[in-house]
């Protein structure tokens, strides 16, 4: 008992200390304190009226007399991280977690992100970042809060399944930009219709082996695009891949940039144009076709590109020169 009151007077004295009322950022993981007595009440008890980005890991944070957060005028940006410890989040409290109506930006790193987005009052929500796996998807949130979010980025988990449900897009009227990123072979869906999005311009693909019988039919369906971005993973063939099934090892042989998909983007507006190779993709014929692309659309509209190849490797001679063309032409180019 001593040894617990003499922590949790440390901690006041902490607090007090560290002039909580000036911060902007907080990080909060209970890992940080080894006295299981200590609860996350005890520690976060402070002034947060700067306090704009809050990220916190799971914890016993019993949240039914309200929270520390609770009053934080300034808060705009909320991160929840998955749990690695026995520690799991209290989803059905959330809505007492802090003043959710005047979100911004929300970054959910575990399963049961539909639930959460769902339950709370996020209804000013521009940016949403959807780290993990879950059995629903966007379709499945609130048709208010998909109407006004701007930027959505998948990371790991959830790209297929967005991938299966694409139409959702036609519900998304102001979504400017899309990112797919995740470390696993995207397989070709079934048949499918993607509806018009005309506000999104920016469509960013990395890491993900999405097969050519998905990807073409979505950047097909985003006429209105002016930035592309698709970075493919290190390497397409890794070791340890003899067994692969036969729709993987074509997806992971031809890569996510072949010349099928560069033909589909001539057909836009591009103002931007990044793309970066597999590690194993040195051979020439593939940047010869990057950059007949680059070529092309910087005759239409192409501003700036970047054309590179994971892990460090040099682009063959011929590319290097084509770019230095390039760039005494005008077009700001440069390699990853």
């Amino acid at each position: 008992m001593q040894s617990h009151m003499h922590r949790s007077v440390e901690m006041e004295s902490l607090v007090e200390t560290l002039d909580c009322e000036r911060w902007r950022r907080l990080s909060w993981d209970r890992k940080d304190f080894d006295d299981e007595n200590i609860g996350c009440q005890e520690a976060l008890q402070c002034d947060w009226s700067a306090l704009e980005v809050l990220e916190i890991h799971p914890c016993e944070m019993d949240l039914s007399e309200g929270s520390p957060f609770a009053c934080a005028p300034q808060l705009r940006t909320l991160r929840l991280m998955a749990s690695d410890s026995d520690y799991h989040y209290r989803t059905h409290e959330f809505p007492k977690l802090c003043p959710w109506e005047q979100l911004e930006e929300l970054w959910i790193s575990y399963d049961d992100y539909v639930v959460l987005v769902n339950l709370c009052s996020a209804r000013s929500l521009r940016r949403l970042t959807l780290e993990g796996y879950c059995r629903q998807g966007l379709a499945d949130i609130n048709p208010e809060i998909l109407a006004c979010l701007e930027e959505v980025r998948f990371v790991y988990g959830g790209v297929s399944k967005f991938l299966q449900e694409m139409n959702v897009l036609g519900s998304m009227g102001s979504l400017t930009s899309l990112e797919l990123s995740s470390n696993t072979t995207t397989p070709a869906a079934a048949t499918f219709v993607v509806p018009p999005c005309p506000s999104l311009r920016n469509l960013i693909i990395r890491n993900s082996l999405i097969h050519n019988g998905t990807l073409i039919p979505l950047i097909r369906a985003l006429e209105n695009l002016r930035s592309v971005v698709i970075i493919e993973p290190c390497f397409l063939l890794p070791p340890g891949t003899s067994k692969l099934d036969d729709a993987e090892r074509t997806i992971m042989e031809e890569g996510v940039i072949t010349s099928h998909v560069l033909n589909v983007l001539r057909g836009h507006r591009l103002e931007r144009l990044e793309i970066v190779l597999a590690e194993d993709s040195s051979l020439l014929g593939r940047q010869t076709d990057v950059l007949d692309v680059i070529e092309y659309l910087y005759t239409i509209s192409l501003k700036s590109a970047v054309v590179g190849i994971r892990g460090g490797v040099e682009l063959q001679p011929p590319t290097l020169e084509r770019m230095k063309g390039l760039r005494r032409a005008g077009l700001q180019i440069w390699s990853a």
